[in-house]
């Protein structure tokens, strides 16, 4: 995952946005932002 959308990621869960509304920004879908929470995903540059 790039850095940039979990830079994303991580701004709209700071704004409080739900999880559905964040999939939709970032077309990730929900397990992919879940593991991102859980520090599952690595960084690809």
């Amino acid at each position: 995952m790039e850095q940039r959308t979990i830079e994303i990621v991580r701004s709209c869960k700071q704004q409080g946005l739900d999880i559905e509304t964040i999939m939709a920004i970032t077309q990730l879908s929900r397990e992919e932002i879940l593991r991102m929470e859980n520090g599952e995903l690595r960084i690809e540059n």
